[in-house]
């Protein structure tokens, strides 16, 4: 899926879908109270006007733990892209551990958008004793836009025992890093010195670094 950043309300009819008479609530109340509808664009249209209410970020997470449809799934999270916030960023975190990649993949879309809200959170992130939650941290990161993000790369690089997230720093530091973060991934090559894919990767990410990531 690919989420609207800061989408405004569009009631726009999907196509190939009758058009439905909409009622319009402009508070967030009655809004709130179209979460229960049977029908399925009726809470889509309830989440779309709910991503104009700050309050709603709560209940639209709460949402996402029963909501069946698909597509209105989606709604709830470019609703809290759009809400962003602190608020945001507590609820999604938590969905890194979710068995269902769709949920995992939305929510790391939307905490891509919010860079400032997420930096309290990368470090502990980077720590978490789930290898898989480590990766999804380094799955942020690559479109987070950070300035601190080469610097979480390289420290990562000094303590990570798990093969397969050092390489994918590596090849995301390939991307931002200087030439002072060379020394973490040399450091990296000489605690694995004989695993041939990470040296490939390490060994690119200098290369790449030292010709102003463009090589």
């Amino acid at each position: 899926m690919a989420l609207v950043k800061k989408e405004s309300v569009d009631n726009t009819e999907e196509k190939g879908q009758p058009a439905q008479k909409r009622h319009v609530l402009r508070g967030p109340g009655g809004l709130l109270e179209q979460l229960n509808d049977p029908t399925p664009q009726v809470r889509r249209w309830a989440i779309r006007d709910l991503s104009a209410f700050a309050e709603a970020v709560k209940p639209l997470c709460q949402h996402l733990k029963s909501e069946p449809v698909e597509v209105v799934r989606e709604a709830v999270f470019t609703s809290l892209a759009t809400i962003g916030g602190r608020e945001v960023v507590e609820c999604l975190v938590p969905l890194l551990r979710s068995e269902d990649a769709a949920m995992r993949n939305n929510a790391i879309e939307v905490l891509q958008q919010l860079p400032e809200e997420m930096e309290s959170h990368m470090e502990m992130l980077l720590e978490d004793e789930d290898v898989d939650v480590r990766g999804f941290a380094i799955d942020i990161m690559n479109g987070l836009g950070h300035a601190k993000i080469p610097e979480w790369l390289a420290t990562l690089l000094t303590t990570e025992e798990d093969l397969n997230v050092c390489a994918k720093a590596a090849e995301s530091l390939a991307e931002v890093g200087l030439p002072t973060h060379i020394p973490a991934l040399q450091g990296l090559l000489r605690r694995f010195p004989d695993v041939p894919y990470l040296t490939f990767t390490v060994e690119l990410a200098i290369r790449r670094i030292a010709a102003g990531n463009g090589g």
